[in-house]
């Protein structure tokens, strides 16, 4: 996830599902929060606000929570604190990419511990990663960019003892 992308048309769709499988549940977001890039042009999925008459059917409460939080502040903060989704989140930065090769992997597990702690009381957890699931190779560990992937390990560890 990144702060360009929050409140766009898949984060609608997402919240508006989770909203409506989470009441009576502790509801626990890992963000996978992954720095702003600027290479490309991407994060512009916000059209569907200026259609209310086709999405916000949907969940009206959240439709008008994220064209506000969209036009003044677009930002994964933001969205925690609209309080549209009723949640305990783990938004730590996932950007080891700058640090040396041969300590992302301990950076990565200490990171992910503290997601872990964050959430420990969560029933059913929603993991947000800017590039999706992928395999648990060792070698995936010390790329750069493995901040924007949720390894298939993480994922199961989410979902120890709970829906994930």
């Amino acid at each position: 996830m990144q702060d360009r992308y929050a409140g766009d048309i898949g984060d609608y769709i997402k919240y508006a599902l989770l909203r409506a499988l989470s009441p009576g549940l502790n509801l626990g977001v890992a963000w996978y929060l992954y720095p702003d890039e600027d290479h490309n042009s991407d994060g512009k999925h916000i059209r569907y606000l200026d259609e209310p008459q086709r999405w916000r059917h949907l969940d009206p409460v959240l439709f008008d929570s994220l064209k506000q939080t969209v036009v003044t502040s677009r930002s994964v903060s933001a969205i925690e604190k609209a309080g549209v989704l009723d949640a305990t989140f783990s938004s730590v930065l996932l950007d080891h990419g700058a640090h040396h090769h041969s300590v992302r992997g301990k950076l990565r597990d200490e990171w992910f511990a503290n997601v872990q702690s964050e959430l420990a009381d969560s029933d059913i957890v929603f993991a947000d990663p800017d590039n999706g699931l992928i395999d648990d190779g060792p070698h995936r560990r010390n790329t750069r960019k493995f901040g924007k992937q949720i390894p298939i390990g993480e994922a199961k560890a989410l979902a120890t003892g709970r829906t994930a």
